[in-house]
């Protein structure tokens, strides 16, 4: 209760938000969690908190866990964990978002390769038949994304906070040189689609460098 949460967020002392956006209206979360990405821009990681609680229905859930993610959240915290039951808020659960298992948004080269790895599937079993890729196509955004892939297994993420902070700012400039190459590939209503995987990551970095 009055929680000045936005002056903590501008003076740099949170590495992390996590609203409570409790509700089973998935409207009303969508636009909280845009208020308070408003809020963390580049500053800090931002998570949604969602309700499985009360009546919600886990319907609600797992819409609730897609919209975020359009609204720019970083993440989602799902309250409460005793209320996923095999018989509740299971299925959107382990079906959904958390079908495989998460990597936090600042563990630096973990979630880089964790998002590389995602794209890269997507170039296997998407950018063909639903973006319309030719195969040397899909092998140029290959070769193009391995270096970023290989890197990132072989960073020690231990290092220095002047080697992480390196890091950071060489996987962005990695990344944005590649999509100058592989998002005009795609056509006009399936490039804002890709372009949201390499945005999200370059953000993820961001907010890594600047915590740094």
């Amino acid at each position: 209760i009055f929680q000045d949460c936005q002056n903590w967020i501008e003076n740099g002392y949170m590495d992390e938000i996590f609203s409570m956006s409790y509700g089973a209206d998935t409207a009303y979360v969508a636009d909280n969690a845009r208020a308070f990405e408003r809020i963390c821009k580049d500053l800090c990681f931002y998570s949604t908190g969602l309700m499985a609680f009360s009546d919600s229905p886990e319907q609600a859930l797992g819409r609730q866990m897609t919209v975020v993610r359009d609204s720019g959240a970083d993440g989602v915290a799902v309250f409460s964990l005793a209320n996923i039951t095999p018989s509740n808020y299971y299925a959107p659960v382990t079906q959904g978002a958390f079908r495989d298992a998460s990597v936090q948004v600042n563990r630096l080269n973990e979630t880089v390769a964790v998002q590389i790895r995602s794209i890269l599937e997507k170039a296997d079993t998407l950018y063909g038949p639903e973006a319309g890729l030719s195969d040397d196509e899909v092998a140029t955004v290959k070769q193009l994304l391995d270096p970023i892939l290989q890197e990132a297994l072989s960073f020690d993420a231990d290092s220095s906070d002047a080697a992480r902070k390196a890091y950071c700012t060489q996987t962005i400039t990695a990344l944005e040189q590649a999509c100058e190459t592989i998002l005009p590939l795609f056509g006009t209503s399936q490039r804002s689609y890709a372009e949201k995987d390499y945005k999200d990551l370059i953000h993820w970095l961001t907010i890594s460098r600047n915590r740094i």
